[in-house]
């Protein structure tokens, strides 16, 4: 089994789907919201895997996570759970995301600090970004006061990292290289 075609069939399908209806932000909320809770809550993956709880109980659970859920998303639950594919159900809600931000130009990126970032420094990487490739840039920040000092930034499968504790760790490599040269 392809776990990676099959998320992308059931993702294709529920985009194209979500578009039609005109649902598409909506259906990308609901799956961002169902993705993160099955991240946070293994409990939840763990119930689905599990063949004694029953459809109807999946179905209840799924459904839950989304309180006022659109009939796109209740059909891709329907759908999942009809195929018997809710192991792979957090697989097809990241490549939903994934299709969803490449159809709206958009492009996401983590940037961890030291301190908390102010609204001018986030709006300075947004424009740097967006002069390197085009799109809406989705920033997610987290405050990491091991780094020391500057920042990393990572997107797509890049890493920016100016952050102090790097440049020390660097530092001292340079200086070990250096000294084992000399045979100290």
């Amino acid at each position: 089994m392809n776990i990676g075609l099959i998320s992308k069939r059931y993702a294709k399908a529920l985009l194209a789907y979500s578009q039609e209806q005109h649902l598409e932000e909506t259906v990308f909320q609901e799956v961002l919201l169902l993705e993160k809770t099955l991240r946070k809550e293994p409990a939840l993956a763990k119930a689905l895997d599990n063949p004694i709880l029953g459809v109807k109980d999946k179905r209840k659970l799924l459904l839950s996570v989304v309180k006022d859920h659109s009939s796109a998303y209740a059909g891709l639950v329907d759908l999942v759970l009809k195929n018997r594919r809710e192991g792979l159900l957090k697989f097809i809600a990241l490549t939903f995301e994934d299709l969803y931000r490449q159809s709206k130009n958009i492009n996401s990126g983590f940037l961890t600090t030291a301190a908390p970032a102010d609204k001018v420094l986030l709006d300075k990487i947004r424009a740097i970004f967006e002069k390197v490739k085009p799109g809406h840039l989705e920033l997610e920040t987290e405050v990491d006061p091991s780094i020391g000092g500057g920042f990393i930034f990572d997107f797509d499968t890049y890493r920016l990292d100016a952050s102090v504790k790097t440049q020390l760790n660097l530092i001292k490599k340079q200086f070990i290289a250096e000294n084992s040269r000399r045979g100290y």
